[in-house]
């Protein structure tokens, strides 16, 4: 007969695979079966997925612990060998196994040496910090009236070239600026003149 010890071991490991709750779900039970090395050429997995249809009540989809050894005796049914060893071998388990994706190695990637280009001076920056630093400086957030016109040296003019570092006066813009601004002076004058001309 198998030893109380390891009947008590074997309680703890279907706790640790019931994840806090006191039954178990057919997926726990397949990793149970994995992670003790059941599963082989005698034992699949539809195996295990079929004990575990077998054991459970119609209404269900969890295993209390006495189910749990019922579906150990189809295991051992089916591998051909003692019920016993069997619970000793999942006795022995230490809990679940967690393992990760690790990715496949990737030469141009893992290998420095064959980087080329920028990426074999250290590659580019991410962030032109000597340009912009702050959200601030790319959003317009001067005051406006209440028609959303934006006041005195608050244009978007303003904040373009903030951001470009460029700072430009009233006497640094170009002729045809000017002219474009001195365009619609000379039309209200030609106009005013028009009018009186048509009065005399």
């Amino acid at each position: 007969p198998i030893l109380q010890e390891t009947m008590a071991d074997l309680q703890a490991v279907f706790a640790e695979y019931c994840a806090g709750q006191k039954t178990m779900d057919g997926k726990s039970l397949a990793k149970l079966a994995k992670d003790c090395k059941l599963i082989g050429s005698k034992l699949t997995a539809t195996d295990v997925d079929l004990a575990f249809a077998k054991v459970k009540d119609k209404s269900e989809r969890r295993i209390t612990y006495a189910q749990f050894l019922e579906a150990l005796k189809l295991f051992a049914a089916k591998k051909g060998g003692s019920v016993e060893d069997l619970k000793m071998q999942v006795a022995q388990s230490k809990g679940p196994i967690l393992s990760g994706t690790v990715a496949e190695a990737n030469k141009f990637h893992d290998d420095k040496s064959l980087y080329t280009g920028v990426h074999a001076k250290g590659g580019p920056t991410t962030v032109d910090t000597d340009k912009v630093s702050d959200i601030s400086q790319i959003m317009d957030r001067s005051d406006a009236d209440v028609r959303g016109v934006k006041k005195a040296g608050g244009g978007v003019e303003h904040v373009t070239h903030k951001v470009a570092g460029v700072v430009v006066s009233a006497e640094e813009r170009t002729p045809s600026a000017a002219a474009k601004d001195a365009a619609p002076a000379r039309s209200s004058s030609a106009a005013g003149g028009g009018g009186g001309g048509g009065g005399g």
